[in-house]
């Protein structure tokens, strides 16, 4: 169970890693399709907007467009690409270009090998700080655990599971002897300092008078 918490930054790095590789690949694809020379003329067929964010924070917009366009041989293709410009609407004629012998792998971004390299770059470097900030903290939590430093799980761990036992005798000091049982007789007669002459008391007045 030590070891549950390295499970989130683990798959994290995982996810990274995969971006980064379709990050390389889709810009070597881009570079491939430029370079070729092999152009086509293509309509978009479709288009929406995926918004991200939003609730008090940055929101960010990206456009889809989907492309159809024919091979020499008469093929028709049709693909999916993002980053297109908010101003192409279905119906407009655009140029595709795409690899030699690959049109699955066609584009109808326009050229721009210096945009593309900029926005490879930054997204691996961001990729690159949530991997290492990640390894990070997988280093130090596997540091501590060697060094034997108490995390959260094992401090309640060390919890003692069951109630501790019920004292058995008697605590030092705790009266032995025994309280009595039977009740204290009562008095018989009144005491001696008791008065027995109750004409100098006052006498009530009749029930007239307080009527």
């Amino acid at each position: 169970m030590d070891h549950v918490p390295l499970l989130i930054p683990g798959l994290l790095i995982s996810f990274c890693m995969l971006a980064a590789v379709w990050t390389v690949v889709r810009m070597r694809r881009l570079r491939d399709a430029w370079s070729s020379g092999i152009t086509t003329e293509g309509r978009c067929v479709g288009a929406y907007v995926v918004t991200r964010g939003g609730h008090g924070r940055g929101t960010s917009r990206t456009h889809y467009h989907h492309f159809e366009f024919r091979t020499p041989d008469g093929a028709a293709i049709r693909f999916k690409e993002p980053g297109g410009s908010p101003r192409l609407l279905p119906g407009h004629t655009v140029t595709v270009r795409y690899p030699h012998g690959r049109p699955d792998r066609a584009t109808a971004l326009p050229p721009s090998h210096g945009r593309a390299r900029v926005e490879t770059v930054v997204v691996l470097g961001l990729l690159s700080l949530i991997a290492a900030a990640c390894a990070v903290f997988m280093a130090v939590y596997e540091s501590d655990l060697r060094d034997g430093k108490p995390t959260e799980s094992t401090q309640d761990d060390q919890l003692p599971l069951t109630p501790p036992p019920l004292p058995t005798a008697q605590p030092t000091g705790f009266p032995s002897h025994r309280l009595p049982l039977t009740p204290l007789p009562l008095p018989t007669a009144p005491p001696a300092d008791f008065p027995t002459d109750l004409s100098g008391l006052p006498e009530l007045g009749s029930q007239s008078q307080y009527r």
